[in-house]
């Protein structure tokens, strides 16, 4: 999986547990970039889509007659 590759040159400090905690931690931050990415995505689309509707609309309405 890309997260656990992107955070697997982590290393545990001296006389620690902290490799699972620092790659819990890069792995959780990660899945958050890109669910924010996921979102803004979203979001993109949607103002496309809304867009895409108002251009609709505006050729309808040129198209009427008067």
């Amino acid at each position: 999986m890309v997260v656990e590759s992107r955070c697997a040159g982590l290393r545990e400090p001296c006389g620690g547990a902290g490799l699972s905690v620092y790659r819990t931690e890069c792995e959780q931050g990660y899945r958050n970039e890109l669910q924010h990415a996921a979102d803004r995505q979203q979001d993109v689309a949607q103002a496309l889509r809304y867009a895409v509707q108002a251009a609709e609309l505006a050729y309808r309405a040129s198209q009427q007659p008067g």
